[in-house]
Formats: C-alpha cells, sequence, structure tokens
C-alpha cells in the first residue's frame, strides 16, 4: 500500500511499535505532515493484525455537535484519518487507544495536494463494508444530589444487620485528592466514598471518584477505580488496623463524604482461623452468600498441590465448603466438591479472596472435596458446615 501511495504522495513510514492496553498513546507524526504551511492534505494510515481492536482519535470537546470525523475504529485490523488544509494541525494531537489486551501497528504517513484514496480500496481484504461511524458518547448522566444519595444508602444499610454507619468528611487538596486515617476493628467494613461539590459550585459537578483502602502495616486492601460518582471498598480483618484511605477526582477545593458502615466477623468460623476468616467473611460478603449459622463438621489444612478430602454426608443436608489461603501467596485457589449429582466447582487467583461452593448431599452419605493451589509457599484452610435440609426426591433449589 505504501508503494501506491509514494506514486500520488509523499510517503513517511514511522516505525512499528508495540501498544498495550490502558489509557490513550500520543502518536508522533513528521512535523512536516501536520505544520505545514502549503496546502494539501495529510492521511494517516494505522495497520495492525486483523484481530486487534484499536481507534484514532483527535482531541475534541464532547459538546462538538458533529464529533463522527474525531474518531477512526479500527476495521479488520485498520484505520485512517485524513485531514486538509489548516486543519492538518490537528493531527499533532492524534491519540491511539488500544482495545485488545496488546497490539503492533504499522505506520503510513502520506501528504498530497488532494485526499488519497481510501487504503481499504488498496486492501480488499480489509474492507468489511458499511460500517456505522463511532461518536463520542458524551457527558455522563446526572447522578443527583450527592445528599439524596448519602440518604438513600444510609438507609438501606440501616436495614441490614451492621455492628454501626458513621459519616466521615475529607477534604480534598487542589488537584481533587485527600487521604483519612480509619481505625478498623476486627469485622468487616464497607465504605462508600462520595465526591461533595466545591463551595462554589461550578457548572462541572459531576466527579468520577477512585478510592484505594491500604492497610497501615503494608498492603493493599480494597481499589475502587471504575468510572462512577461513588467509589465502594470492601476490607475485612481479624485484628484491630490502621487503614489508610486515599481518594481523588473529587472537586478542587472541595470535599468527600465517606459513608463507614461495620458488622462482625461469621460467629462461626472459628476465631483460630484468623487472616482466613477474614479472607472468607470478604467473599461471603461481595458475593451476598449467607454465613454458616452452625459450627463446622469437618475442617482440614493444606499445603501447595492437590488434595482429597472423604466427606461424611448426611442425605437429604445441603452444605456451604470454604477453602481460603493462612498464608503465602496464592496465584491458584480451587474448590471442588463432589456428592449427590454434578460436581460444584469454585476458583479464585486472589490471596485475599476465598473459594466458596454449596452443595447437597441428596441420597449420597458420602462425597469428598478437592482441594487445589498454586504460589509461593501456600497453607491453606479448608471446612464444611451444614446450610439447611431438603426432602429427598425434592430438586436443589
Amino acid at each position: 500500500m505504501a508503494e501506491r501511495y509514494g506514486h500520488l504522495a509523499t510517503v513517511f513510514r514511522p516505525s512499528p511499535r508495540l501498544y498495550g492496553a490502558g489509557p490513550p498513546a500520543a502518536v508522533t507524526l513528521p512535523l512536516e505532515t501536520t505544520f505545514s504551511r502549503r496546502g494539501g492534505c495529510t492521511t494517516v494510515v494505522a495497520l495492525g493484525a486483523v484481530s486487534t481492536a484499536f481507534a484514532l482519535a483527535l482531541a475534541g470537546d464532547d459538546d462538538d455537535d458533529d464529533q463522527s470525523d474525531q474518531i477512526a475504529s479500527s476495521v479488520a485490523g485498520l484505520a485512517q484519518m485524513t485531514r486538509c488544509g489548516a486543519s492538518r494541525a490537528e493531527l499533532a494531537e492524534l491519540t491511539l487507544d488500544v482495545r485488545s489486551p496488546h497490539a503492533v501497528v504499522e505506520w503510513i504517513v502520506a501528504t498530497a495536494p488532494s485526499p488519497l484514496p481510501s487504503a481499504r480500496s488498496l486492501l480488499p481484504n480489509r474492507d468489511p463494508g458499511v460500517v456505522q461511524p463511532l461518536v463520542r458518547p458524551g457527558p455522563p448522566p446526572d447522578p443527583g444530589p450527592v445528599a439524596d444519595r448519602v440518604l438513600r444508602l444510609e438507609t438501606r444499610l440501616a436495614r441490614e444487620e451492621l455492628t454501626s454507619v458513621e459519616r466521615r468528611v475529607g477534604t480534598a487538596d487542589a488537584s481533587g485528592a485527600g487521604r483519612l486515617l480509619i481505625e478498623l476493628t476486627p469485622g468487616c467494613h464497607r465504605m462508600t466514598v462520595f465526591g461533595a461539590p466545591a463551595t462554589a459550585p461550578s457548572d462541572d459537578d459531576y466527579h468520577d471518584i477512585d478510592a484505594e483502602l491500604a492497610w497501615g502495616s503494608g498492603g493493599v486492601a480494597s481499589v475502587d477505580r471504575t468510572e462512577s460518582p461513588d467509589a465502594s471498598l470492601i476490607a475485612c480483618t481479624a485484628e484491630r488496623e490502621l487503614g489508610i484511605l486515599a481518594f481523588a477526582g473529587a472537586g478542587k477545593g472541595g470535599a468527600v463524604i465517606v459513608v463507614h458502615a461495620q458488622t462482625g466477623l461469621p460467629e462461626s468460623v472459628p476465631a483460630r482461623w484468623g487472616v482466613a476468616r477474614a479472607r472468607l467473611a470478604r467473599t461471603l460478603l461481595e458475593r451476598r452468600i449467607p454465613g454458616p449459622t452452625g459450627p463446622a463438621v469437618y475442617e482440614s489444612l493444606g499445603v501447595a498441590g492437590i488434595t482429597v478430602l472423604p466427606l461424611e454426608l448426611t442425605p437429604g443436608q445441603c452444605y456451604l465448603a470454604a477453602a481460603s489461603s493462612l498464608q503465602g501467596d496464592v496465584k491458584l485457589l480451587a474448590l471442588n466438591a463432589f456428592a449427590y449429582g454434578p460436581a460444584t466447582q469454585a476458583h479464585v487467583d486472589d490471596t485475599d479472596q476465598a473459594a466458596v461452593v454449596t452443595f447437597c448431599a441428596g441420597a449420597a452419605s458420602r462425597g469428598r472435596l478437592e482441594v487445589e493451589v498454586h504460589g509461593s509457599s501456600p497453607i491453606w484452610l479448608a471446612a464444611v458446615w451444614p446450610a439447611g435440609q431438603r426432602r429427598l426426591g425434592e430438586e436443589t433449589p
């Protein structure tokens, strides 16, 4: 294609580059292609593997009426953008947004007296037919007044079995960031961070709040970097800890409101489990699984590898089984429960998470657990608790 363009234009071939998914990357073009005072057009073509997805984008205002020519999304691994005359200067702010995990992109930059033919016309295998142009999504919807959102959350939390619910205010600096020190007693803590408007509200009161909760002793407990006006964090601890809540995205000189709700650890999980008890409690809370209400009928301790644990079951009894890391760095923790019917499976790849499954014995009086753990010197705990009964012959809900 560069050879075909070479008969009609001056062609530049920047070196291919490997890009990864993440924030848009700036694209550096030769100066003569963007700041030339002579007339003419500049065409930029990005070529990647057919299976990769990316987009070329120019700086633009979300309020612009026509944004269809500000973004060129790749189709079959090809994206093209052309600017003529004074508009060629816009290409100096060209960015590449990679939507695939990674992509190797080749570049062809051509300058000519008039627009060049579409690159797809020269590469028929890259032409999928008619494709609707992409546009910028525009500003996010208004989430509503902060006071109303905080009140709704506190009303909902009041209906749940919580030890306490309290509200705190943190001040943001000139960049919209800040920190709070929070004492965390043994139990599970749910923190929701709301961006409060500055003292002098502006037309832009929407803020994407990001937050991170770190342990004072080291390590990160929870992170929320989603595109949302509020940030939600969950952390469970078996011992008294100091938490460092860092936030960003608040209004300059504004503040955040932190609603901190606390609940106790499951009483039926032995206190001797220590950190494994807190990790199991967090998983139950995040997945909204009711905790066990009675003592465990089976417990086991294990290390790396695959471990098979035989179980004695009561026909018609349903169970909650869980495995959680106690020490070491876990890369994979898988739990399989075999009883009446197909196996029930769960796996996690985070040391701070537990694998939890529920199953029913049916007519079986025996079953087994399979625990598979990989990582650096892992030690794990597993247990089985009764979780209700059903009559023989009744289908499992």
